[in-house]
């Protein structure tokens, strides 16, 4: 036997070695690779009803993202696969997100609420009472300091 054969015996059995044990790590992990295969479409999926739901009330867009990443975590969950590293999600979330653009300007969203006279005065009315019970908290610190 020459060394060349000896190096190719040697190098097909490590080979051979290697892709042996990158099959089993796979099969061992067949659990992982399920959860990344479903988690596109299911991030797409909560994107477009995150934004359908913006259609019938006002939702930003931190709003809207929290909603899908909860309902895609909450999917997840229910297939009976753990989220560990919540990023991956939010990441995924992103993703369909920045894909499905154009789709999801055809959802018009609602405007933001304008708030009404009386919630208006009704808002006066506490910040005049918080107003108070600072000036009020401040007498009592200098009375404190004096």
């Amino acid at each position: 036997m020459t060394l060349t054969d000896m190096i190719v015996t040697i190098l097909t059995a490590i080979i051979t070695a290697v892709i042996g044990y990158c099959g089993s790590y796979f099969v061992k992990n067949s659990r992982a690779l399920s959860m990344l295969r479903a988690l596109e479409s299911l991030a797409k999926d909560a994107v477009i009803a995150a934004q359908k739901l913006g259609v019938t009330e006002y939702l930003t867009g931190s709003m809207k993202k929290n909603h899908a990443v909860q309902a895609v975590v909450q999917a997840l969950l229910d297939a009976g696969l753990t989220v560990k590293d919540k990023q991956v999600v939010i990441n995924a979330v992103e993703k369909a997100y920045a894909q499905q653009a154009e789709l999801l300007k055809n959802y018009p969203q609602a405007p933001k609420p304008t708030p009404t006279d009386e919630e208006l005065e009704k808002a006066k009315e506490v910040v005049a009472q918080k107003e108070a019970e600072l000036v009020e908290a401040k007498a009592k610190v200098a009375n404190l300091n004096a």
